[in-house]
């Protein structure tokens, strides 16, 4: 079955999440490197006749969109710090993006020490965890209270013109369907 309309509908939909999402984390000023905000998209898979919503993006996206509760403060969250603490790779790029510095007891910047201004946070984010952005959720839910009459009239109309299809069969292929 050509799900033609029903696909457009979805497009629709994908897009409003997608520039929502990423509008929310400019706003949120959680845009680093562009990495994750670059990745939130969506593939619109056909299975025969299926089709299937498929939402890409970097695998921290659910972590950053949900949050994560530390080993002091919780949050509503399905994710949490227990013993294994964030990865320091990712926060000692995230401390050099950023370009953070220590200072010395006269004030000024002193070389280096990247690798412990991560390690500082690193404890910080494992006992307070962080809290939820929501920037993905938010616009995906309202997407769907937006969307969803339109989806399910694009896909009526598919259904529509699958029937008006049908009724030009001859009447023993029609029956085969």
């Amino acid at each position: 079955m050509q799900l033609k309309n029903t696909k457009e509908a979805l497009q629709k939909f994908a897009r409003y999440v997608v520039t929502q999402s990423r509008s929310n984390l400019t706003r949120q000023k959680k845009v680093n490197t562009k990495k994750l905000y670059s990745s939130i998209k969506f593939e619109i898979e056909e299975f025969g006749r299926e089709l299937m919503l498929i939402r890409l993006g970097e695998e921290y996206l659910d972590y950053v969109d949900k949050g994560v509760s530390g080993t002091e403060r919780k949050y509503p969250t399905p994710f949490t710090y227990k013993q294994k603490k964030p990865p320091l790779k990712n926060i000692l790029q995230w401390v050099k993006a950023k370009n953070f510095r220590l200072r010395d007891e006269k004030g000024r910047f002193t070389k280096g020490n990247y690798r412990s201004i991560a390690f500082v946070l690193q404890n910080s984010i494992y006992k307070k965890g962080f809290k939820p952005s929501l920037f993905f959720t938010r616009p995906f839910q309202l997407g769907l209270q937006r969307f969803r009459e339109d989806i399910a009239e694009a896909f009526m109309k598919d259904i529509d013109n699958r029937l008006d299809i049908d009724k030009n069969l001859p009447e023993s292929k029609w029956q085969q369907n």
